[in-house]
Parts: C-alpha cells; sequence; structure tokens
C-alpha cells in the first residue's frame, strides 16, 4: 500500500512561504519609498537572462561601494554588453543597507562631455 501524501500542509506551507515574502518586499520597497537616497548607477554588465535582460550595477552610498542587479524586459542595447556598460542611471537605496536597492531604467543620467 502506498503512503497517503497529505497535499493539504504542503498548501498550506507554501501559502505561508508565499505570505512572508510578499510581506518582506512590501516592507522592503515602502522603506525605500519612504527613507530611500538617489544617487547615480553605473552599469557594468548586461546579459539575456532566460526571458528578460538582467543588469549589474555599481554605485557609491557614502564611503561603501554597493552593487545590485536587476531583471527587466526593458533592452538596452541591442550591441551586447559594449552598448549599455557604462551608461548610468538613477538608483535609489536604503542608507541603512545599500543592498537593498531599486535602479530606475526610465531615468537615464546624461554623460558629461
Amino acid at each position: 500500500m502506498k503512503p497517503q501524501v497529505d497535499y493539504g500542509k504542503f498548501a498550506l506551507a507554501f501559502a505561508i512561504l508565499l505570505f512572508l515574502f510578499l510581506g518582506y518586499d512590501y516592507f522592503r520597497k515602502r522603506n525605500l519609498a519612504k527613507a530611500g537616497v538617489t544617487t547615480e548607477a553605473v552599469i557594468t554588465n548586461c546579459k539575456k537572462c532566460h526571458y528578460s535582460f538582467c543588469y549589474d550595477y555599481m554605485f557609491i552610498a557614502g564611503s561603501d561601494t554597493c552593487g545590485g542587479t536587476i531583471s527587466s524586459s526593458v533592452r538596452l542595447s541591442y550591441q551586447g554588453n559594449e552598448g549599455c556598460a557604462g551608461r548610468r542611471f538613477l538608483v535609489t537605496y536604503d542608507p541603512d543597507n545599500c543592498s537593498n536597492s531599486t535602479l530606475d531604467l526610465t531615468q537615464e543620467v546624461p554623460r558629461s562631455r
């Protein structure tokens, strides 16, 4: 006789994990909206990842150099890494934890001459 699998417990555990993740994400975004600091970030690497594009970026927060990765459907360049690496965009970060940041791909900073 096969052991019976209790899918109810699995569904409950999944629902709890989903609720925790959504709660964490909500409070993280709310904290960025309330106390976030905006500065410039530089794209360091561009690559295709699954059905979107991934962009690695770096920025300076006080005396720390921080970075992050964003996945977006926005394609910055049709020339690969050379066309988008070095481009500057605005980034908002948490001054207490600079790893909590979000890059705004709609706010490109013009290059100085």
